[in-house]
């Protein structure tokens, strides 16, 4: 049969040497020339850091940035203002006028009045107040004067009384004219007949 026939090498040929595994290793080695040497090289292992030098800074993501410190701005000092003379020195308003009578309360003079012993209304002064005084003398006519305060100064005129109308100032009476009128000073009296009032503040 075939298979028993084994081809044998003709005589005088040496057979191939079979490979150690030494030389396989030594197989990816390349032989210098004679007379050539090389310095072997020493690998140096890599250093391990111990963890305890090592900082790990944590990252947090979408936070917001860290913006430096801002110092407070200081608020601004008013600077002092003077006051002004109308501040220091108050305007000190008069007192209003009055008309003190012999006996009761005084009567404030604000505006227009008409005095008399029972005044009536009257279409010339429609905003004027009636003074009714209490004469027991009846020396007073019924509308008997018109009293009037004009720019702070207090003026009367005789509405054709009986018995007249007289501003004392200083001791000399002063008649007043029916349709004329007579300015009175602060502390002047005003005479309707018998009727006695003094003007005030």
């Amino acid at each position: 049969m075939s298979d028993d026939f084994i081809a044998m090498p003709p005589p005088g040929i040496p057979a191939a040497p079979v490979p150690s595994p030494l030389d396989e290793e030594e197989a990816g080695f390349i032989d210098l020339p004679p007379g050539i040497t090389v310095e072997p090289v020493t690998v140096t292992a890599p250093v391990e850091r111990p963890l305890d030098d090592v900082v790990f800074v944590p990252t947090v993501i979408g936070a917001a940035p860290v913006l430096p410190a801002v110092e407070p701005v200081p608020e601004p000092v008013a600077e002092p203002v003077e006051a002004s003379a109308a501040e220091t020195n108050p305007v000190t308003l008069p007192q209003p006028w009055r008309l003190v009578p012999p006996t009761g309360d005084a009567i404030p003079v604000t505006g227009t009045l008409l005095l008399g012993r029972n005044p009536a209304a009257s279409d010339r002064w429609p905003d004027a107040g009636l003074v009714a005084l209490a004469d027991e003398t009846r020396s007073v006519s019924k509308t008997h004067a018109l009293l009037e305060l004009d720019d702070d100064a207090v003026w009367v005129s005789d509405l054709d009384s009986t018995n007249g109308v007289y501003v004392v100032t200083e001791g000399a009476p002063v008649e007043v004219v029916p349709g004329e009128r007579v300015q009175i000073r602060d502390g002047a009296a005003v005479e309707l007949g018998d009727y006695v009032l003094r003007l005030e503040r």
